[in-house]
């Protein structure tokens, strides 16, 4: 019997496969400091900043938003870590949507 029998729903990683979104996070993060503070912040930063704060604070229950804090304090923006958030997941949809292109063959491989 299949592992599959009875599943309604198989979710599963396809960075790389369908799409290649291994460098996008460093420039959505860009976009979203450049949006709060008007600083451009090189993306080498950018990702040492990220993972030295989602290290710091991995037991907490959401390390990202406590790292959309550090956003806030390090850059100085009024907004809340919720509202930081929802500004970066309606970054993420934007470059997911309009920046990132399917790799070739992508449409063939989900059919």
């Amino acid at each position: 019997m299949s592992m599959f029998h009875g599943k309604k729903l198989i979710c599963f990683d396809l960075d790389r496969t369908l799409i290649d979104s291994v460098g996008i996070w460093n420039q959505v993060d860009a976009s979203l400091i450049e949006q709060l503070s008007t600083q451009k912040i090189d993306l080498d930063v950018i990702q040492q900043q990220r993972d030295r704060q989602l290290k710091k604070f991995k037991n907490c229950v959401d390390p990202y938003l406590e790292y959309y804090g550090f956003i806030q304090d390090f850059y100085g923006s009024k907004l809340s870590k919720q509202e930081i958030k929802m500004q970066r997941h309606a970054l993420s949809y934007h470059y997911l949507d309009h920046i990132i292109a399917l790799k070739p063959q992508a449409e063939l491989f989900l059919k």
